[in-house]
Protein backbone atom coordinates (compact mmCIF):
# COMPACT_ATOMS: atom_id res chain seq x y z
CA UNK A 1 0.00 0.00 0.00
CA UNK A 2 0.75 3.34 -0.88
CA UNK A 3 1.51 6.22 1.74
CA UNK A 4 -1.89 7.93 1.33
CA UNK A 5 -3.91 5.32 0.29
CA UNK A 6 -5.67 5.47 3.60
CA UNK A 7 -6.51 9.02 2.48
CA UNK A 8 -7.31 8.96 -0.76
CA UNK A 9 -10.19 6.05 0.26
CA UNK A 10 -11.72 8.37 2.53
CA UNK A 11 -11.32 11.18 0.04
CA UNK A 12 -13.17 8.65 -2.38
CA UNK A 13 -16.13 7.89 -0.20
CA UNK A 14 -16.87 11.62 0.99
CA UNK A 15 -16.98 12.44 -2.63
CA UNK A 16 -19.59 9.44 -2.98
CA UNK A 17 -21.40 10.94 -0.03
CA UNK A 18 -21.13 14.55 -1.69
CA UNK A 19 -22.64 13.67 -4.56
CA UNK A 20 -25.56 11.84 -2.72
CA UNK A 21 -26.14 14.66 -0.58
CA UNK A 22 -26.19 16.99 -4.19
CA UNK A 23 -28.91 14.73 -5.50
CA UNK A 24 -30.75 14.58 -1.76
CA UNK A 25 -30.63 18.31 -1.95
CA UNK A 26 -32.06 19.08 -5.57
CA UNK A 27 -34.83 16.66 -5.07
CA UNK A 28 -36.16 18.40 -2.20
CA UNK A 29 -35.78 21.80 -3.56
CA UNK A 30 -37.92 20.13 -7.20
CA UNK A 31 -40.49 18.19 -3.65
CA UNK A 32 -40.59 22.53 -2.58
CA UNK A 33 -41.35 23.81 -5.82
CA UNK A 34 -44.02 21.26 -6.71
CA UNK A 35 -45.23 21.99 -3.26
CA UNK A 36 -45.73 25.52 -4.79
CA UNK A 37 -46.99 24.48 -7.36
CA UNK A 38 -49.73 22.36 -6.19
CA UNK A 39 -50.72 25.38 -3.92
CA UNK A 40 -50.58 28.31 -6.47
CA UNK A 41 -54.32 29.51 -5.80
CA UNK A 42 -53.55 29.72 -1.64
CA UNK A 43 -50.69 31.92 -3.04
CA UNK A 44 -52.10 34.66 -5.03
CA UNK A 45 -49.92 37.28 -6.92
CA UNK A 46 -47.32 36.11 -4.82
CA UNK A 47 -46.64 32.58 -6.26
CA UNK A 48 -44.26 33.87 -9.12
CA UNK A 49 -42.37 35.58 -6.68
CA UNK A 50 -42.25 31.96 -4.74
CA UNK A 51 -41.25 29.89 -7.34
CA UNK A 52 -38.19 32.52 -8.21
CA UNK A 53 -37.47 32.27 -4.98
CA UNK A 54 -37.36 28.91 -5.10
CA UNK A 55 -35.39 28.60 -8.29
CA UNK A 56 -32.99 30.71 -7.03
CA UNK A 57 -32.69 28.93 -3.54
CA UNK A 58 -31.89 25.46 -6.33
CA UNK A 59 -29.17 27.37 -7.94
CA UNK A 60 -27.28 29.05 -4.62
CA UNK A 61 -27.34 25.64 -2.41
CA UNK A 62 -26.90 23.29 -5.76
CA UNK A 63 -23.77 26.02 -6.47
CA UNK A 64 -22.22 26.07 -3.36
CA UNK A 65 -22.35 22.16 -2.80
CA UNK A 66 -20.37 21.97 -5.97
CA UNK A 67 -17.97 24.20 -4.88
CA UNK A 68 -17.34 22.08 -1.55
CA UNK A 69 -17.02 19.44 -3.54
CA UNK A 70 -14.18 20.42 -6.01
CA UNK A 71 -11.68 21.51 -3.17
CA UNK A 72 -9.29 19.13 -1.54
CA UNK A 73 -6.89 18.69 0.82
CA UNK A 74 -3.36 17.59 -0.04
CA UNK A 75 -2.39 14.72 2.31
CA UNK A 76 1.22 15.65 2.14
CA UNK A 77 1.23 19.03 2.59
CA UNK A 78 -1.76 20.42 3.83
CA UNK A 79 -2.42 22.57 1.03
CA UNK A 80 -6.27 23.49 -0.52
CA UNK A 81 -6.64 23.32 -3.66
CA UNK A 82 -9.72 23.24 -6.42
CA UNK A 83 -9.49 20.02 -8.34
CA UNK A 84 -10.54 19.92 -12.22
CA UNK A 85 -12.07 18.07 -14.92
CA UNK A 86 -9.69 15.02 -14.61
CA UNK A 87 -7.97 15.40 -11.37
CA UNK A 88 -5.12 17.85 -10.76
CA UNK A 89 -2.05 18.30 -9.37
CA UNK A 90 -1.39 19.81 -5.88
CA UNK A 91 0.18 23.73 -6.59
CA UNK A 92 2.76 23.36 -3.44
CA UNK A 93 4.43 19.99 -3.45
CA UNK A 94 2.65 18.56 -7.44
CA UNK A 95 1.13 15.24 -5.67
CA UNK A 96 -1.61 14.48 -8.55
CA UNK A 97 -5.19 13.17 -7.22
CA UNK A 98 -5.79 9.94 -5.80
CA UNK A 99 -1.86 9.41 -6.43
CA UNK A 100 0.12 7.10 -3.97
CA UNK A 101 3.22 8.20 -3.23
CA UNK A 102 5.02 11.37 -3.77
Amino acid sequence: MGKHTAYWENYSRAQVRGALRMSGVILAWVFVLALLAAGHDAFGKAFPWLIGAGLVGLAATTAWLAMRAQKVVCPECATTYTRHKWGGRCPHCGLGLLQQDP
